[in-house]
């Protein structure tokens, strides 16, 4: 609940811990993720979960989301509410073509957003996704917002009479690294007070990786790396 509360909501002095426990109807939502009541759920979907971690389709084991004991945590690009005859995402930005790619994009402009509130000149941030791809194994991938308007000059897709037009345009500039498991320099991110850091869906992990590198190769080879982290730009 850490993500909705910043603080304890008792006004006296006590010595009691205090608990914050979600409401059966309550939805909370953050970024492109919301948290639910399991006891809303499909009870047959419930019971097939009953001893999973991570939450799946009982029908074609599609990855969902997270169970926090009473709640499961669900990802806007797993799940779409059916209304009135028709299937929607809960969040859609820009009428995505790759929801999952979408989700990842608006994820990191939010949390650099988050990351440099009241720093108005702050340039730089770093984030911390993470996945939990199975109920044993959890990935991480760790970006460092370069530069969020690096100014850079970039050539029409079509070219007319052999003339090469370039157009002045703004990109986010990107490190990025994926890490396998909990290990030094990840636990080192987790423990910096600067750094941001949120859940994501398996997807969203999946679908950005290969977008960013899909975004690294408009660059020369040369330029793709530094000190063990491969260069990107979140849109391109």
């Amino acid at each position: 609940m850490s993500e909705w509360f910043c603080h304890g909501h008792s006004h006296g002095s006590t010595s009691e811990p205090i608990v914050l426990k979600q409401n059966k109807n309550d939805f909370l939502y953050r970024l492109t993720y919301f948290i639910v009541n399991k006891n809303l759920l499909s009870e047959k979907t419930n019971k097939f979960n009953l001893k999973r971690d991570i939450y799946h389709c009982n029908r074609c084991l599609a990855w969902l989301g997270i169970k926090i004991k009473d709640t499961v945590k669900l990802f806007n690009s797993e799940i779409k509410i059916q209304q009135n005859s028709t299937d929607n995402y809960v969040f859609s930005h820009n009428n995505p073509t790759n929801i999952s790619i979408d989700d990842f994009i608006y994820t990191i402009e939010c949390m650099t957003k988050e990351s440099n509130l009241g720093l108005q000149y702050a340039v730089m941030c770093k984030i911390v996704l993470e996945c939990s791809i199975t109920s044993t194994n959890k990935q991480y991938l760790l970006i460092w917002v370069m530069d969020k308007e690096l100014q850079v000059l970039r050539n029409n897709e079509v070219i007319d009479n052999e003339k090469v037009t370039l157009n002045s345009c703004f990109l986010t500039k990107i490190l990025y690294k994926v890490e396998l498991c909990l290990n030094e320099e990840v636990e080192s991110w987790l423990s910096d007070p600067t750094v941001v850091s949120t859940d994501i869906s398996k997807s969203m992990f999946c679908k950005g990786l290969e977008h960013l590198k899909s975004t690294s190769q408009k660059v020369p080879e040369a330029f793709r790396s530094s000190n063990g982290y491969s260069i990107s730009y979140l849109k391109v």
